[in-house]
């Protein structure tokens, strides 16, 4: 960060704690219901017998944990492969690669990782849907699911059947409970940074066109904060996401005539935003969070996109990042016609924290005992993402290294830490 790293660091570090805490309250406990202890459904014969610790030693009774067998671990995830948002399939796409890595030098503790996922169209009743099938009919070991709605539709399930999932999603709502992780930034914190920068670099009337999901409201709570500490306010405009015309949001930016106007949203829905505003004769200096980072927005809407502003906090591909060149390497080889690029770079690292707590837990695989072991990194440094640490209270890599990237000539070039 640019000046205030300090003050930001305790804005950030407050926010999180008061966020955390509301939530907790709201929700109450998140332990599986008293007296159930299988995860898997009660009809399912796999279930681990009562007294056992549901753990599969490799080459004995692997069929008492769902999932898990003597050569196999099967992971299920629900991901939009259909509608506006189908380009964040692409983050499978990233596991798909790093899946076929390992398991072409013989896995994990011998066994194979099969990664098998369904279409959501991005809609959360389709997630549960999803969900459900995996766990009860599939009987996978843990799931992974994209977006924070969906992950929020899904959670009660994941948590009634202690079911252990890694979503694609920053929002700390969802990360109220013992089940749920992410690898991904938290939204608030993303938030908060991009508003000191926007702060420090003088920027007077700050607007915000977000996602009318508690993706877009987290990101919005951390936005605000250093934002109002300088005695502005931020202009607040909601979109949805099933939305292909934006004409309307943009005419209500334009009467705040904002010179900086952030974009909480995919490449894809940035691009249609773009393309509106420039339609409509709007040229304020736009920004966006590290989900539109994206080189496709690039194609989508060749001048607005301009000298557009991100944060982000993965490697930059198109650079010399040993990480970025190992990852558009490792792309090229296990998904070949996949494109590098931000979503494959998230699918990658979601995947790493998944095997190396596979690898530190041992042949003896259990849910309980993968969620206390991811519980249990601190200071990872051999993954895509800078060091990595969770904890039993926070199941989010926070304090990552955010920085801020422009659109110049084509390609992103990195503008300040």
């Amino acid at each position: 960060m640019i000046g205030g790293k300090t003050m930001l660091k305790r804005i950030i570090a407050l926010l999180l704690a008061a966020i955390l805490i509301c939530c907790l309250a709201a929700c109450g406990s998140t332990s599986a219901p008293k007296g159930d202890t299988s995860s898997a459904p009660k009809s399912d014969t796999a279930s681990a017998p009562k007294g056992d610790t549901g753990s599969a030693p490799k080459g004995d009774t692997a069929a008492a944990v769902p999932g898990v067998t003597d050569d196999k671990i099967l992971i299920g995830g629900t991901v939009p492969l259909s509608g506006t948002v189908a380009s964040c399939s692409q983050y499978f796409k990233g596991m798909d690669a790093y899946f076929a890595k390992v398991n072409e030098a013989g896995g994990v503790h011998g066994r194979k990782i099969e990664f098998l996922y369904y279409d959501d169209a991005y809609e959360p009743a389709k997630t549960v849907s999803n969900v459900k099938r995996l766990v009860e009919e599939d009987k996978v070991f843990m799931t992974v699911i994209h977006g924070t709605s969906c992950t929020l539709a899904a959670m009660d399930y994941l948590i009634e059947k202690q079911v252990p999932d890694f979503s694609i999603g920053g929002s700390m709502a969802m990360l109220n409970n013992n089940v749920v992780f992410t690898a991904y930034i938290p939204f608030p914190e993303e938030g908060a940074a991009m508003g000191e920068y926007l702060v420090s670099e003088g920027y007077k009337n700050i607007a915000i066109i977000r996602a009318n999901d508690d993706t877009g409201g987290s990101y919005l709570d951390g936005l605000v904060v250093p934002i109002e500490a300088a005695g502005m306010k931020v202009t607040d405009v909601v979109y949805n996401a099933a939305d292909v015309d934006y004409s309307s949001y943009v005419l209500s930016l334009m009467k705040q005539n904002p010179d900086v106007v952030v974009i909480q949203g995919v490449a894809a829905t940035a691009g249609k935003i773009l393309e509106a505003a420039e339609t409509l004769g709007f040229a304020p200096q736009w920004a966006g969070f590290s989900a539109g980072a994206d080189k496709s927005i690039m194609d989508l809407a060749p001048t607005a996109s301009k000298n557009m502003i991100f944060s982000y906090f993965l490697p930059l591909l198109d650079s010399d990042d040993p990480k970025a060149i190992a990852h558009e390497e490792l792309v090229s080889k296990y998904t070949p016609g996949q494109n590098p690029n931000l979503f494959t770079m998230n699918g990658q690292a979601i995947a790493e924290v998944i095997v190396e707590a596979l690898e530190r837990l041992g042949p003896d695989v259990s849910r309980e005992g993968f969620i206390k072991t991811v519980e249990s990194i601190s200071g990872w440094e051999d993954g895509i993402l800078s060091t990595l640490s969770y904890s039993s209270t926070l199941h989010a890599p926070s304090g990552q290294g955010i920085y801020f990237i422009q659109v110049q000539d084509g390609k992103f070039v990195k503008i300040a830490d």
